[in-house]
């Protein structure tokens, strides 16, 4: 059996075709699609998730470096999608700390960390990373 489509009311479509609009012919789904993406959700989240945990074991085992093995990742969010995420790492214990020093030795160990996000991930393309160092964990 096929079930008969009823026809929109004329009424209904002169209020919607009253005033043209910018987004006339333009899907809605696709704006909530984009806004959704930039936003980040359930997975781009637990993706930041992932790349926090494998930057956080690079800095203990992997990098042979004793400035970045007393960094810890604070935060990961995505700048602007999940393409590129932005890590925000601050010193574990208390002491003096050069953000210019530690931003060059990420930059040495640039490789290194995203070999460890790779094996980290479960996604075919590796996300660029940024980094941001904070001098103090608790403000962000």
């Amino acid at each position: 059996m096929s079930k008969k489509r009823l026809k929109p009311s004329r009424r209904g479509m002169e209020a919607l075709r009253a005033e043209p609009g910018a987004e006339d012919g333009i899907d809605p789904r696709d704006e909530l699609r984009q806004a959704a993406r930039t936003k980040g959700g359930r997975k781009t989240h637990q993706l930041c998730a992932q790349v926090a945990e494998a930057i956080n074991y690079a800095f203990a085992a992997e990098c042979h470096d004793d400035l970045l093995r007393e960094m810890g990742v604070v935060a990961v969010q995505p700048a602007p999608d999940e393409s590129r995420l932005l890590v925000t790492v601050a010193p574990t214990l208390p002491g003096p700390c050069d953000p210019a020093e530690v931003l060059v030795r990420l930059d040495k160990a640039q490789v290194t960390l995203r070999t460890q996000v790779a094996a980290g991930i479960h996604r075919k393309k590796v996300p660029q990373l940024a980094f941001r160092v904070m001098l103090n964990a608790e403000t962000q």
